[in-house]
């Protein structure tokens, strides 16, 4: 498999469009406290091309509400070959993925350790 461009940045969160809607106002209330007075802590946002957030729609509307801009690793289509038919499809599979589990397969298929590391993670803390 073609090797992926890849890279970590810092955006501003209203850039970026979640995967879903938020589920808890509760935990992006308490989470937004938390970036208010001690910043971004954690992993970065998984984000594919420009602007779809792969990860963390919680945390990316409590960045929102307290106003601070968002650690992302992104990886982007746009580095591939466009005559390569198997990365168009595991980018669209990317988009369309049910859930987590689903993209983190997805991901290990492309074999991008970093990636993968941000899903498990990301697993990880929804099944807490």
């Amino acid at each position: 498999m073609t090797i992926i461009i890849n890279e970590h940045d810092t955006i501003d969160p209203q850039r970026l469009e979640a995967l879903h809607e938020v589920h808890d106002e509760c935990k992006v209330e308490a989470l937004a406290e938390s970036m208010r007075a001690e910043g971004w802590i954690g992993r970065s946002i998984l984000v594919l091309d420009e602007t779809m957030a792969l990860s963390g729609t919680h945390r990316l509307a409590a960045a929102i509400e307290a106003g601070i801009e968002v650690p992302i690793y992104r990886i982007s289509a746009g580095a591939w070959d466009p005559d390569t038919a198997e990365e168009q499809q595991w980018a669209a599979d990317l988009a369309d993925a049910r859930d987590d589990e689903e993209r983190l397969a997805i991901l290990e298929q492309i074999g991008d350790a970093e990636a993968i590391e941000i899903m498990t993670a990301e697993i990880e803390a929804s099944n807490a």
